[in-house]
């Protein structure tokens, strides 16, 4: 039986309901998810509520994707039709506290439970509007190339990043440490990761845990996902732009070991020179062809 909550099967998903109320063998807000979860496992195809943490976090578990959608959809209704503060009211022996009965349950993604370890790690380099690079890519659904591009600082509630752009992509990397935040397409979050997620480092033998939520907005999905990483190298490494020493992390499936990504990070080129990450569909690989560090270094 697989546990999810989202459109890809064997990962857990949870939605991020209310903050409720510690010390109670269940929760108010732990209560209306269940009850709210028990109806709909009639509609969802044969996927049932699996379990509810106290701060009303929910997963389930079935075969096949398709009752996936039915069941957050008819979630979703549970609460629109019955809401929070209106189920907690009929309640007898209510011992919720004033707070938990302001506030009503809200989706969205879930705060991960324990921090990126190397959220403090110093940064292993530094970007400058202009730099650019180049790579091709080739996966079993397709190949190209694209660029990748700095094209400026933001700052997101007090926090520094970098915002690289392909197109109409943006890509938010934290300028601390260079952890990848989120993508945006067209203006859209595309992905985002709760914290963000360093993959990569310069300092060989490095090795760290990344707890975080994936959330996909258009597709309505997150994943509570676990990595651990670790560095090695350098090595020579030659790519269709030249050959650099480069600086490997390996990372692997926290849960299950399998290794699912691996990115190889060269200090001359200030970025990735090779990196592949494993889809559900296979392989994708990504090289550099090209780079422009501006103004004054052209490759």
């Amino acid at each position: 039986m697989k546990r999810t909550g989202a459109r890809v099967p064997n990962w857990l998903v949870l939605a991020l309901l209310l903050t409720g109320c510690a010390g109670m063998k269940n929760t108010p807000i732990q209560n209306y998810v269940s009850e709210a979860g028990r109806g709909c496992e009639r509609v969802s195809a044969g996927w049932r509520l699996d379990r509810v943490d106290t701060a009303g976090h929910y997963w389930i578990r079935g075969e096949g994707p398709a009752g996936i959608p039915m069941f957050h959809a008819c979630m979703q209704e549970q609460y629109k039709q019955r809401p929070f503060n209106e189920w907690l009211k009929a309640q007898k022996g209510n011992t919720s506290t004033a707070a938990e009965t302001q506030r009503p349950p809200a989706a969205g993604p879930a705060p991960a439970s324990t921090p990126e370890s190397s959220a403090t790690s110093k940064p292993i380099t530094t970007w400058e509007p202009g730099y650019t690079w180049t790579y091709r890519y080739e996966s079993p659904r397709e190949s190209g190339t694209f660029g990748w591009t700095v094209a400026r600082e933001e700052a997101l509630d007090g926090v520094a990043f970098y915002v690289v752009t392909s197109g109409s992509r943006e890509i938010y990397f934290r300028k601390s440490d260079f952890a990848h935040y989120m993508d945006k397409v067209s203006g859209a979050v595309e992905v985002k990761n709760t914290p963000a997620i360093r993959l990569a480092s310069g300092t060989p033998g490095e090795k760290w845990e990344l707890r975080y939520v994936r959330e996909t907005p258009q597709q309505q999905s997150t994943q509570n996902l676990l990595r651990t990483c670790e560095a090695s190298g350098p090595e020579s490494i030659t790519v269709p732009a030249g050959t650099f020493d480069a600086v490997k992390t390996k990372c692997v499936n926290g849960r299950t070991g399998e290794t699912v990504y691996e990115v190889w990070y060269s200090e001359a080129v200030k970025q990735m020179i090779r990196e592949r990450t494993l889809f559900s569909y296979g392989w994708r690989e990504r090289e550099l062809i090209g780079m422009r560090l501006y103004p004054d270094r052209v490759h």
